[in-house]
């Protein structure tokens, strides 16, 4: 709607409800979603060849 205005709410801060957890579990869990996210990439692109080599037949 021209000339309205939104109504601006103040940040909120952040916050901490845990300790810093264990370095070595923190990069264990980086690593877990790293590879997931690689394995979902090699799924997309494997879906999309097989888009491909449908549509030019």
């Amino acid at each position: 709607m021209p000339g309205a205005n939104l109504a601006v709410t103040p940040p909120q801060q952040a916050l901490i409800s845990q300790p810093p957890q264990d370095p070595t579990e923190v990069r264990e869990l980086i690593a877990e979603f790293e590879a997931g996210v690689a394995r979902a990439l090699r799924e997309v692109n494997t879906d999309h060849r097989h888009d491909e080599e449908e549509s030019s037949r």
